[in-house]
Parts: C-alpha cells; structure tokens; sequence
C-alpha cells in the first residue's frame, strides 16, 4: 500500500494514526483499517484507554498546543461553516 511503501522507504519501523485518540472513532474500525494498509508496520494502540484524550486536553492546555476543534475531513469542515 502507499502507506506501508513511504513508511518502508523512510526507514520507519512501525507509523500509527492520530484518530485513536478521538473519542468520536471507533479504535476497532480504525485499528482494522490500519493493519489492511500497513499490515504488521501499523502500531495499534488505542490512546482513548485510561482516560488518555482528557490527558491530551490537559497536556495541550498545559504546554499551550494548539488544538483544532475538528478532523479536517470535509464533513467536518462543512458542519463548521
């Protein structure tokens, strides 16, 4: 796949997604997605266990990160306008 081939020619040993730390995505979709793409390089952690995108929030409000108040898919970007 395109993804597993620019994680291959980097040198990456393993690549991941940020959707699992979304609590509006299902980690098993995802997850499932990641490792038809990528196959054994995918890393498949759910970020959302331990009540880890509240610790995202308080990490980013803490070393003030920016954080975008949607995906960036076209169906959100639409229901922002």
């Amino acid at each position: 796949s395109l993804i597993r081939d620019f994680a291959r020619d980097r040198h990456f040993d393993y690549f991941t997604t940020t959707l699992n730390i979304s609590p509006h995505k299902n980690s098993l979709v995802v997850g499932e997605s990641g490792r038809r793409l990528g196959g054994e390089s995918f890393l498949d952690i759910n970020f959302k266990k331990s009540n880890g995108f509240a610790k995202t929030m308080r990490l980013a409000k803490a070393h003030d990160i920016y954080r975008q108040r949607y995906c960036g898919c076209a169906y959100s970007i639409k229901g922002k306008q």
